[in-house]
């Protein structure tokens, strides 16, 4: 935790909001740091329904209280894209996270934007990356930092990964190229669906030569039911 966290005027406010002592905001928030470098390496913890990252930290009160009170606070931020963004996340989280954000990054030539603390211009994020190019898919070679921060850990696997590869190929010689935000929908519906499901439903559709992602049915045919579809909410992380 950034030295003067313990005393900032946040986290004051935070206690109020709470109805609770500053000790305990304290630990709220070292929980969070914690457990978003687990889940949300990038910060981007609103990929989480507000139950599970309340769950995540063993918060036993109420959890859209805690994420408004955590919001209104100034700990968080919205984001168009991961809906919830922690503030300043670069300069909050340990160096054990900045590590490991720098060897995901050296996986991958981009990372994922993570802070709109500006509520006019959205700050650069990890990577020096505008937060306008992750949704248009602008200035990178690969969306998948972005997307595998909407996968549960299991689905982070070089097969994945190559899967994804193939299907940004795909989209990219067919066109339109895909977007960061079509990007997140998708990975999202792909994480309901499980590693062997989702990869052969990119398989499926990069041999129909489909936009969107489409599950085979046992015929070999499409399901016809496209994974660009708002993704729903994922109740499963171990993202």
């Amino acid at each position: 935790m950034k030295k003067g966290t313990s005393r900032h005027p946040k986290t004051k406010k935070l206690a109020r909001l709470l109805k609770i002592n500053r000790h305990e905001a304290i630990g709220i928030l070292n929980d969070l740091w914690e457990w978003a470098g687990d889940y949300a390496t990038r910060g981007g913890i609103g990929i989480h329904e507000n139950g599970d990252i309340a769950d995540g930290i063993d918060y036993q009160g109420d959890a859209d209280a805690l994420i408004a009170a955590l919001s209104d606070s100034g700990w968080l931020d919205e984001h168009p894209v991961l809906r919830l963004v922690i503030h300043d996340w670069t300069d909050n989280c340990d160096e054990w996270i900045r590590k490991k954000i720098k060897r995901l990054d050296n996986v991958s030539t981009t990372s994922a934007v993570v802070s709109t603390t500006d509520s006019k211009q959205a700050k650069q994020g990890l990577g020096k990356v505008r937060e306008g190019e992750v949704r248009e898919g602008k200035g990178r070679e690969s969306l998948w930092p972005v997307v595998s921060e909407h996968l549960p850990m299991d689905m982070q696997t070089a097969e994945m990964e190559i899967a994804w590869g193939e299907w940004e190929q795909h989209r990219k010689e067919r066109k339109p190229k895909i977007t960061g935000s079509a990007a997140c929908k998708q990975a999202g519906q792909l994480a309901a669906m499980g590693l062997d499901r989702a990869i052969a439903a990119i398989d499926a559709s990069i041999a129909g030569g489909y936009q969107g992602i489409f599950e085979p049915k046992s015929n070999g045919n499409s399901s016809g039911v496209s994974a660009i579809k708002a993704p729903p909410p994922r109740k499963e992380y171990n993202l």
